[in-house]
């Protein structure tokens, strides 16, 4: 897995994010650890075959992390292969989903044949902790995820935001440091809301343009 650290700004927030892109449609699965507590949480488990999941049991065993929190940004398959799997091999770990969800996950595996994934024939594991707009899911004593409602894509599509207060040094041209001007920084994980250059796709049955891109103009400061 591709540590992060040099792409968004995480140092001295007090955890590590990792992220993968898995199977056929290179859907990121990320992972956060907090430094302290070394307690852990994956995002969106795409793994696809023993190789990714390795490098994903590897990295926890690395930072000698134990695995508390599954969380979904939806339940479409490409985003949930990976669940059963996972809680398998950590059933104490908890299992969160936005209620509005339901029924993309109940039908993931049936959706899963139209993009060539197969997921297991056994139903998935059920959600023990439902994700709501405005709340927050805590890791170790470093993380706090802020569940933010973002539908459109799928309508119980949710992000997870880190808005602790950050200041990340200004650059010039030539990338020095300026002396006096910081800007604000968070670091979020949209799942399929956003993508470079575009947004997630609104062709399913239960998608909405109008709610993704509302959703999409506020995240960019256009509304």
């Amino acid at each position: 897995m591709r540590d992060l650290s040099k792409r968004v700004p995480i140092r001295g927030r007090g955890y590590s994010l990792v992220s993968q892109a898995c199977g056929p449609l290179s859907c990121y699965m990320y992972a956060l650890v907090c430094e302290t507590t070394k307690d852990a949480a994956v995002i969106d488990p795409s793994f696809v075959n023993p190789t990714e999941f390795q490098a994903l049991t590897d990295l926890l065993e690395k930072k000698g992390a134990n695995l508390k929190h599954v969380l979904l940004t939806h339940g479409h398959p490409d985003h949930v292969i990976g669940v059963d799997e996972l809680m398998n091999t950590w059933p104490e770990a908890s299992l969160h989903l936005h209620p509005m969800e339901d029924e993309n996950y109940r039908r993931s595996r049936e959706m899963g044949f139209e993009f060539g994934l197969r997921l297991p024939d056994t139903p998935l594991p059920i959600p023990t902790h439902e994700l709501q707009d405005g709340g927050v899911v805590t890791i170790g004593d470093s993380i706090e995820l802020s569940v933010v409602h973002t539908p459109g894509h799928s309508p119980g599509h949710v992000s997870f935001i880190d808005q602790r207060c950050f200041k990340e040094p200004m650059k010039d041209g030539n990338n020095n440091i300026t002396n006096n001007h910081n800007k604000p920084v968070s670091v979020m994980i949209s799942g399929d809301l956003l993508f470079q250059g575009g947004v997630g796709r609104t062709d399913f049955h239960n998608s909405s343009l109008d709610d993704l891109y509302a959703r999409w103009v506020f995240f960019i400061g256009l509304n």
